[in-house]
């Protein structure tokens, strides 16, 4: 009877082990690298802490920007406008935990935004913030795109 209950001990860490090395990882989370094109934008001005309104900007076949990530931390960012204006701006990011850095080239500036990411769906939140004669101005941008 030792005999059996032994074996079957063994042949259930044999499959208790099969199973934790088979099962997916957990770096499984989804990549920014791909192209991402605008979906919905939403704007909120603040003044002193009070919302002065939000803005649901135009996005359509006319108005819309087109992100692509790749894999060697380049970006390009083409956005058309309904004024038959078009560019593409290259670049290159970071990501840090829930924040990506845009620094685009030629500009010594670096853009910093949080995001959340689902294997189709990014959304980004930019926010600026300064003082202008002693009034305290923020100004937060909500962007949506869509996997291509």
């Amino acid at each position: 009877m030792n005999k059996m209950k032994t074996i079957f001990l063994t042949a259930l860490v044999v499959v208790g082990t099969l199973f934790t090395s088979c099962s997916k990882d957990d770096n499984d989370s989804p990549s920014i690298v791909g192209s991402w094109k605008t979906s919905s934008s939403i704007s909120e001005e603040f003044k002193d802490g009070v919302s002065q309104g939000k803005e649901s900007n135009s996005i359509d076949a006319n108005n819309y920007e087109i992100f692509t990530f790749n894999n060697d931390n380049t970006f390009s960012d083409y956005e058309v406008s309904s004024n038959d204006f078009s560019s593409t701006d290259p670049g290159t990011y970071t990501i840090k935990d829930n924040i990506i850095s845009l620094k685009y080239s030629g500009d010594t500036d670096i853009d910093s935004l949080s995001f959340t990411l689902t294997k189709d769906t990014l959304v980004t939140t930019f926010i600026e913030e300064y003082t202008s004669d002693g009034i305290a101005y923020k100004y937060v941008t909500i962007v949506t795109y869509i996997r291509q």
